[in-house]
């Protein structure tokens, strides 16, 4: 017996993961699938204000940078520049672009990947 879920955003039937996650995220009790999350964020990024703050996380993948959600179905690649932290170590800043929007990251050492993003002025 398949462990299944429809996705109340696109409505189709999805099979829940079995390892690592469910294949989907509550949002206001509702079941989303990842791939919908990531057209979520996708949208929340085209459309921010400059000032507009998101939290994601800088992971690394084949020695290139990105900027991912949570179950990693948005992906942005961007290049790090590396710099130095009084407390953390090092701190990881990015610039990249989404749509017309430009955004500024920044994550603090080496043992966390949470990415404090915030909309910029182009």
């Amino acid at each position: 017996m398949k462990n299944t879920f429809v996705c109340s955003q696109c409505e189709t039937e999805k099979e829940a993961k079995q390892d690592g996650g469910t294949g989907y995220a509550l949002l206001y009790g509702k079941k989303v699938c990842y791939e919908c999350c990531g057209k979520n964020d996708l949208n929340e990024l085209n459309n921010a204000t400059i000032g507009a703050k998101f939290t994601h996380y800088l992971v690394v993948r084949d020695g290139k940078y990105f900027v991912t959600n949570w179950p990693g179905s948005l992906s942005v690649q961007v290049t790090p520049s590396i710099g130095r932290h009084n407390i953390a170590g090092k701190r990881y800043d990015s610039w990249f672009k989404v749509g017309k929007n430009r955004f500024h990251g920044v994550t603090f050492g080496d043992w966390t990947q949470i990415h404090h993003i915030k909309c910029i002025k182009p």
